[in-house]
């Protein structure tokens, strides 16, 4: 009997953790609509648009983000997904090209704060459930950045020139789940990805993996971080 409650809770914990709610945000190229049509209406220009493209494909991967201690990149199809660290469906985003951690001790971070003269921009995400007319929607708006350059750790911050993500701001329906699915980010053309990767990599090692300690105790195992 008891054997069996154990590996109940135990399946019951394993799928809490793999099956827990996530926030992912997606990039796409931004869209030039118009340049597109008029290449393509000059001779011999098809060709040379699709060497372009392969030389010179549109950078939705590899792009770096942060969030509540955990750091990804996004994939080849553009997707960034953190595990939601958070209650309330209101995100904080910020588009940063610099940043610097505050630390308390070691390897703990307080909060992280923008580099002076770095540009960045700021953004507010809110999902609202209206009942009224049963459909559940992001609002964006965008905010001022803090008069100290503090930024709180529960911030989504994106690694990127604020000038090469363009975030369109307003409503955009959605879904009431557990999961936060952003309002697609888009990247523009200058977007330099592999100068933020660069630039990650010095803090690279503020985000290393908890490495967890199990003790037997005479009825059951606990499970806690490691010093």
């Amino acid at each position: 009997m008891r054997i069996s409650l154990f590996i109940g809770i135990l399946c019951s914990c394993i799928t809490h953790f793999s099956f827990c709610a996530t926030i992912t945000v997606p990039f796409r190229p931004y869209p030039h609509i118009r340049k597109t049509i008029y290449q393509l209406k000059k001779t011999g220009t098809i060709s040379h648009i699709k060497l372009s493209s392969l030389v010179n494909p549109w950078q939705v991967a590899g792009i770096f983000a942060t969030y509540a201690g955990y750091l990804e990149s996004s994939d080849h199809f553009g997707y960034i997904i953190f595990p939601r660290k958070q209650v309330q469906p209101v995100l904080h985003v910020l588009i940063a090209h610099k940043i610097e951690p505050i630390v308390m001790f070691e390897q703990t971070i307080s909060h992280w704060i923008i580099v002076n003269g770095s540009p960045a921009a700021m953004y507010r995400f809110e999902r609202i459930s209206d009942s009224d007319i049963g459909l559940t929607y992001w609002n964006v708006q965008q905010e001022q950045l803090p008069p100290d350059n503090a930024i709180s750790l529960d911030t989504l911050i994106i690694i990127a020139h604020p000038d090469n993500i363009y975030i369109p701001l307003g409503i955009t329906l959605t879904d009431a789940g557990p999961n936060l699915f952003l309002p697609t980010f888009y990247t523009r053309k200058n977007i330099k990805v592999t100068d933020n990767a660069l630039y990650m990599l010095d803090l690279a090692h503020l985000f290393g993996q908890v490495h967890l300690a199990h003790i037997k105790k005479p009825m059951y195992y606990a499970i806690q971080p490691l010093d």
